[in-house]
C-alpha cells in the first residue's frame, strides 16, 4: 500500500451566496449526485431551514459549472409549509427512478415524491 496517497485538502466552494437562490442556504442536510437520465448530472441539496430543495448542474467531466442554483421543490421565499408544494424542514432526499425524487418532510412528518414533470409533490406516506 502506498503511504504517500492523502485526500486533496483544498476544497472548492461550489454554494455560496452568489450562487444561491435569495443569497444564502441554512441548515443543509442531504446532498446527492444523480446519474439517472431525468436527474443526469446534478447535484441535489436540501435547504432544511429555507424548506426547499436545490439544484445544481455539474458538468460532464465533474466540473463544476458556476451557474446559478435552481428551485426543484418547496418556495423561493424560503417559508415552510405542509401544502403540496411546500415543506416544512425537509431533511434529506432519495433518487428512486428515472422520474420521481423523494424527500423527508421531517416537521411534516411525511415522505413526499416529486415526478420530473410535475410541480407539484405527493405525499406517499406519513400523516402531513
Amino acid at each position: 500500500m502506498n503511504s504517500n496517497l492523502a485526500w486533496n485538502v483544498t476544497g472548492i466552494t461550489i454554494a455560496d451566496q452568489t450562487n444561491i437562490i435569495n443569497g444564502t442556504t441554512n441548515h443543509s442536510f442531504g446532498l446527492i449526485i444523480s446519474s439517472l437520465k431525468y436527474y443526469s448530472n446534478n447535484l441535489y441539496i436540501v435547504d432544511k431551514n429555507n424548506h426547499r430543495i436545490l439544484k445544481y448542474p455539474i458538468n460532464d467531466d465533474n466540473s463544476y459549472s458556476g451557474v446559478q442554483f435552481t428551485l426543484v421543490a418547496g418556495y423561493l421565499n424560503g417559508s415552510s409549509g405542509s401544502d403540496q408544494n411546500s415543506f416544512n424542514s425537509p431533511n434529506d432526499i432519495y433518487i428512486g427512478d428515472e422520474n420521481t425524487i423523494y424527500v423527508a418532510d421531517t416537521m411534516n412528518h411525511r415522505i413526499q415524491s416529486w415526478s420530473v414533470s410535475l410541480k407539484t409533490g405527493s405525499t406517499i406516506c406519513g400523516n402531513g
